[in-house]
């Protein structure tokens, strides 16, 4: 495997829902996923790291977004739906602003993970 080695920032950006830190039942494929993405990261991060490329998970937060009854169509979401209806939700700028940070460290610098929610409404 050959890489370019020209100057420019090589980084891998993934962006993992934080809220299932634990198994539901109803959710197993969504949570595996979650733990796979995570796993993989964490692999691909050692993988990687001799070519000078970073890998920064972010895991941001319930967001503020268009549909969001179509993302949290069940009952147990009436705690989301208190923060959406108190405008406790992150915005979307909150997440872009947390990638932007990732990207803007020196070289020597990993962000390798990072957790973004509402102050006011932790999960």
């Amino acid at each position: 495997m050959t890489m370019n080695t020209t100057n420019k920032q090589k980084h891998v950006i993934l962006l993992l829902l934080f809220t299932i830190i634990q198994g539901y039942p109803g959710l197993a494929v969504y949570t595996g996923t979650k733990f796979y993405v995570e796993g993989f990261s964490q692999t691909l991060r050692q993988e990687v790291c001799k070519f000078g490329i970073r890998v920064t998970c972010i895991q941001p937060g319930d967001v503020a977004v268009e549909d969001r009854e179509k993302t949290h169509p069940d009952p147990q979401s009436k705690d989301l739906d208190t923060a959406y209806q108190a405008g406790k939700l992150l915005d979307p700028t909150d997440i872009a602003n947390a990638v932007l940070y990732a990207l803007s460290q020196p070289e020597n610098v990993a962000i390798n993970e990072v957790l973004v929610q509402n102050r006011e409404f932790p999960l």
